[in-house]
């Protein structure tokens, strides 16, 4: 049960990243002054942030905790897929941080 709801977080720090990206672009445009300047920085914050959160669960204690009781990708096909669930997510998030302006 741990896992699923490590996926379930790590989905959101995902939506988290696509929609602090939409939320950058649109401030970027330019058509709304004085709510673009929100706009930017709040999806900024919103992309530093999932990284956050991406963070926290895939380095936290509980995934620490569950590695060293044995509980490993290696031993156990639910580690394996939050791994490989983790790995595509950060590939995306990756994408995202490297448009212009974001960092």
């Amino acid at each position: 049960m741990v896992n699923h709801h490590q996926h379930i977080m790590l989905n959101h720090a995902l939506q988290m990243a696509l929609e602090g990206s939409n939320s950058f672009m649109l401030g970027q445009m330019g058509m709304a002054k004085g709510v673009d300047e929100v706009s930017v920085e709040h999806g900024r914050m919103m992309l530093k942030n999932a990284r956050i959160l991406y963070s926290d669960i895939m380095s936290g204690g509980k995934m620490m905790e569950m590695h060293k009781a044995g509980t490993t990708p290696e031993s156990d096909e639910t580690m394996k897929y939050s791994h490989q669930l983790a790995e595509a997510q950060l590939q995306v998030m990756a994408v995202l941080d490297e448009m212009a302006g974001v960092r």
